[in-house]
């Protein structure tokens, strides 16, 4: 916020900000309020990327703000982070899925399952974070289909097929099915 600041100094301008739409979804629309009230002649410009297109513009310099999961200290690389909030992984199936029916599920069941999430080359974090999670009840992730976007994880027929690990705020932007 203190480079987006010092860059809307003057009062008008442009900001580039790079965001994760799923990770930003409670975020995003009050920050850009509150900014937009504070610097009303300034144009935020809004980029929806992965966590590695956001890394590699904001170290370019094509970005002055970005909105993202955590990354590693090694791929910060003299960049700051922040954090802002914090939402935990939570299971996402289709409405007729066998699971669909359990008040709770053990990760031992999910670990039974085929799993559908982001790409590893895109959300290397997200891998981190699934691997260690399976790594308490000692196993590995099958990870059998991945997606770029949280949309093709509903829409384009992933958790149809098997069963998702994504973070809780998602869950306002597709409800209870």
């Amino acid at each position: 916020m203190a480079a987006a600041r010092a860059k809307a100094g003057g009062m008008s301008g442009e900001i580039q900000v790079g965001y994760a739409p799923s990770l930003t979804v409670q975020i995003l629309p009050q920050a850009l309020r509150i900014f937009q009230a504070e610097f009303p002649g300034v144009r935020v410009m809004l980029h929806d990327l992965s966590t590695e297109e956001m890394l590699s513009q904001l170290h370019a310099g094509k970005l002055q703000l970005a909105l993202m999961v955590q990354p590693t200290k090694k791929t910060l690389r003299g960049l700051r982070f922040e954090e802002l909030a914090r939402y935990p992984l939570q299971v996402a199936v289709a409405p007729t899925h066998p699971l669909a029916k359990l008040r709770s599920i053990s990760l031992e069941k999910v670990t039974q399952e085929r799993l559908i999430g982001y790409t590893q080359k895109d959300y290397p974090e997200y891998h981190d974070e699934v691997a260690a999670l399976f790594q308490t009840v000692g196993r590995k992730p099958q990870i059998v289909q991945e997606t770029r976007r949280r949309e093709q994880l509903d829409r384009g027929g992933g958790i149809w097929r098997g069963v998702a690990l994504v973070p809780s705020c998602v869950s306002c932007m597709v409800g209870r099915d």
